[in-house]
C-alpha cells in the first residue's frame, strides 16, 4: 500500500469520525486557515498519529482534547479545526513545510509546547512506533528544540502515561 492511499485511508477514517462528531454535535460554522498556527499543529499532530500506519481511537480522542484545551475552543469548533487540520496534513506531503509553517508561528515556548503534545499523542496507545519517535524527533529538530529539551518532553509523556 502506497503512502498516498494509506493517507486516502486514514483521511476516510477521520472524516467519517468527524462526521459522527459533527453530526452528534450540530455541525461547525467555524473555519480555519491553512496558515493559522493552530491548523498546523493539529497537521502535525494528525502526522504524528498515522505515522505507523494505524490512527487508534486512543490517538484521535487525544488530539480533540488537545485541540478543546489548548486551543479553548468548544466541541464545534475542535472538530471544525481538525478537519482543517486532517486536509492541511492531506495536502502537505513534506513535514518540514509544515514544521516550517509551524516556527513562522510559535515562540520556543510554543514550540516546546507543541513537541510536548506530539509526544503525548505518540505515547497515548502504550507503545511508541519507531516510525512515530523518528517522526516526533525528526520535527522536534527542525523546530529547532535542544535535545535535552526533546528527551525531557518524551520522559513527561511517559511518566504521564504510567498509572499511579
Amino acid at each position: 500500500m502506497t503512502r498516498r492511499e494509506r493517507q486516502t485511508g486514514l483521511v476516510m477514517g477521520f472524516d467519517k469520525t468527524f462526521s459522527l462528531l459533527s453530526r452528534l454535535i450540530g455541525g461547525s460554522s467555524a473555519t480555519f486557515a491553512d496558515d493559522d498556527p493552530r491548523t498546523i499543529s493539529t497537521a502535525l499532530l494528525l502526522r504524528v498519529a498515522e505515522a505507523d500506519g494505524v490512527v487508534a481511537a486512543s490517538e484521535n480522542a487525544v488530539i480533540l482534547n488537545v485541540i478543546r484545551r489548548d486551543f479553548g475552543l468548544s466541541a464545534r469548533a475542535a472538530n471544525a479545526l481538525a478537519l482543517a487540520g486532517d486536509k492541511l496534513a492531506a495536502e502537505t506531503d513534506d513535514i518540514a513545510l509544515l514544521v516550517e509553517q509551524a516556527n513562522r508561528g510559535l515562540d520556543a515556548p510554543g514550540r516546546l509546547h507543541l513537541l510536548d503534545r506530539l509526544w503525548q499523542v505518540t505515547v497515548v496507545d502504550d507503545r511508541v512506533h519507531e516510525f512515530e519517535d523518528n517522526l516526533v524527533w525528526r520535527i522536534s529538530d527542525l523546530l529547532g528544540v535542544p535535545v535535552h529539551e526533546r528527551l525531557a518532553a518524551r520522559q513527561r509523556a511517559g511518566k504521564a502515561r504510567q498509572p499511579r
